[in-house]
């Protein structure tokens, strides 16, 4: 239920980064909710990115794609520059170094979606450079009763 509280902020075609993927939260979730949108699930652990391999596999996710690598060697690939429509990232890092590995990876509309816990308020605080938008967003999760708060991070202008 919790990766799939995204799902209002997902767009339906398009790419998605799930960034730091680990076990597939939330990417492959979307992936099973959002069968059009093409998704990468980026991981730097190779044992990870076997199971990753294997979930797609069995799940026939064909429009899903696992990649081995760390996020600064991504940035440096003129492929995956500005690719992405929609990062999200789930318990990877905080706030500001998040979106320093993440904002050459968006589209000039794109938006970088942290799920983030109660840990929130201290990192929405942190000042972000001008031409950045941060927008706050929490969401009661159905059956266990919680919350999830997302955090949303944009390009306001770019210089293309």
């Amino acid at each position: 239920m919790d990766s799939l509280s995204v799902l209002p902020f997902i767009l339906d075609t398009g790419c998605l980064l799930d960034f730091g993927s680990g076990g597939g939260l939330p990417g492959i979730p979307i992936a099973i909710m959002k069968p059009d949108l093409r998704i990468d699930l980026l991981e730097a652990t190779r044992m990870k990115c076997l199971f990753l391999k294997e979930m797609v596999k069995v799940l026939e996710l064909n429009s899903v794609a696992v990649i081995h690598s760390r996020s600064e060697n991504l940035v440096i690939q003129p492929k995956y520059k500005q690719r992405y429509g929609r990062i999200t990232a789930r318990a990877v890092a905080p706030l500001p170094s998040l979106w320093a590995s993440t904002c050459e990876l968006l589209s000039t509309d794109g938006k970088l979606i942290a799920f983030k816990g109660p840990e929130y308020e201290s990192e929405k605080s942190v000042p972000v450079e001008s031409g950045i938008e941060l927008k706050v967003q929490e969401v009661k999760l159905p059956i266990i009763e919680g919350k999830r708060v997302f955090v949303m991070v944009n390009h306001v202008s770019r210089e293309t």
